[in-house]
């Protein structure tokens, strides 16, 4: 099949889209990846054997300005889809694979002009989480990204969609409960694909040996994120281990803020937060840690992703501590590969780290991890249920 991949922010980089294409085509298929793109970026260009780019070319300011109207004016959807119906003139799409809520009409739009099927990739719980995002909160983002609005377009387009694809058992629960046929869903979820991540072994010996105790996140720096609930409990955790460092690897709309937190609590020389950094960078800062942590607040966008760091804290064998978002909390427990704590309260979270001192624990942990990966929680199950669903879709169409 010519598959259409369409998503509304440049690429690369994106772990999942890029995932998923490399699936699809080790499975025979062609991919089609239709993205924004800013700068110097080609217009066209391959980017691997059969993975082919064409990008929406376009100022940044001008797209920060007009994508939020993207459900008040038609003018952004119409851009879309111009674009979308030009380059895809003699490209004969089988299939249009729309990555993300924001885009999913235009993604109907053109799937049912060239009669092909309509594939939506729920990468999140997109109306919960303009519940929690910085941009969201002010009046004018409450305008545009009217929370209602955006959950009666996500109900509209996941019933119209053949296929549906979320990252959690969780995400299918809401969609089952308001009646939708759970036959069109698949769970494809955020796990790691290992012919691509850095190995352990190659992390860990292009590192020094770290002599304090550390903690590690690397992610984003959104409100949600609790990442204050881990810098408020580092007086009580360095109370107990006084050689201890935190260490918040990534960026975010939270950042000035978590920095003020630190100057206040006077944890300057033990909290480092690093910026943004590469993506193949990042193993080494898992590697040189003693636990690693996700702990998220939760709220109804966290109750039903799962982050792509779960499982690259466990493939590189390091102990988590994660917060009791359900998600998290089951694959965790399902693989004991961490402790678990209450959402929000630092004090159990300077507790559940602080059991973490013992390196016979950490080592036991973050081995049962390593294994969970290995055997279950990795890129070559999940695509192959990716490459599950076309097959069907396939076989649909020919009415086999």
């Amino acid at each position: 099949m010519n598959i259409g991949m369409v998503l509304e922010v440049p690429f690369p980089p994106d772990v999942r889209v890029e995932n998923e294409a490399r699936a699809l085509v080790q499975a025979g298929h062609t991919i089609h990846i239709f993205s924004i793109g800013f700068g110097n970026n080609a217009r066209r260009e391959k980017f691997a054997e059969h993975i082919f780019l064409y990008r929406l070319k376009m100022n940044r300011w001008l797209y920060n300005k007009i994508r939020v109207s993207i459900l008040r004016f038609p003018f952004y959807n119409s851009l879309w889809l111009r674009f979308l119906k030009k380059i895809s003139t003699n490209l004969h799409l089988n299939a249009v694979h729309v990555h993300d809520l924001p885009l999913a009409k235009v993604g109907k739009a053109l799937a049912d002009e060239k009669e092909i099927p309509f594939v939506l990739d729920l990468h999140e719980n997109y109306p919960a989480g303009l519940k929690v995002w910085k941009h969201t909160q002010n009046k004018f983002g409450r305008y545009f990204f009217d929370v209602e609005r955006w959950s009666k377009y996500e109900n509209k387009y996941v019933r119209e969609a053949d296929k549906v694809i979320v990252v959690t058992e969780e995400a299918l629960e809401r969609f089952y409960r308001i009646g939708i046929d759970p036959k069109k869903f698949v769970v494809v979820s955020n796990t790691l694909n290992l012919d691509y991540f850095c190995s352990p072994q190659k992390a860990r010996e292009n590192n020094l040996r770290q002599t304090r105790f550390t903690i590690t996140y690397v992610g984003g720096f959104g409100p949600h994120r609790g990442l204050k609930v881990a810098i408020k409990a580092m007086p009580q955790i360095l109370s107990n281990v006084p050689q201890t460092r935190l260490v918040l690897v990534g960026d975010g709309s939270d950042r000035e803020e978590l920095i003020k937190l630190v100057t206040n609590l006077q944890l300057n020389d033990h909290v480092e937060i690093t910026g943004w950094v590469r993506f193949n960078e990042i193993p080494n800062y898992i590697a040189k840690s003693d636990v690693c942590i996700i702990p998220y607040l939760s709220t109804e966008h966290t109750e039903t992703t799962i982050p792509h760091k779960l499982f690259q804290y466990m493939y590189l064998k390091k102990p988590v501590v994660v917060s009791d978002c359900r998600p998290l909390k089951r694959i965790v427990n399902d693989a004991d590969a961490g402790l678990v704590f209450k959402a929000g309260d630092s004090e159990d979270f300077a507790r559940v780290v602080l059991q973490l001192r013992t390196e016979e624990l950490r080592r036991e942990l973050g081995m049962h991890g390593y294994q969970a990966v290995i055997k279950r929680y990795n890129w070559k199950n999940d695509g192959s249920r990716l490459v599950e669903l076309y097959k069907n879709l396939e076989l649909e169409k020919s009415g086999g």
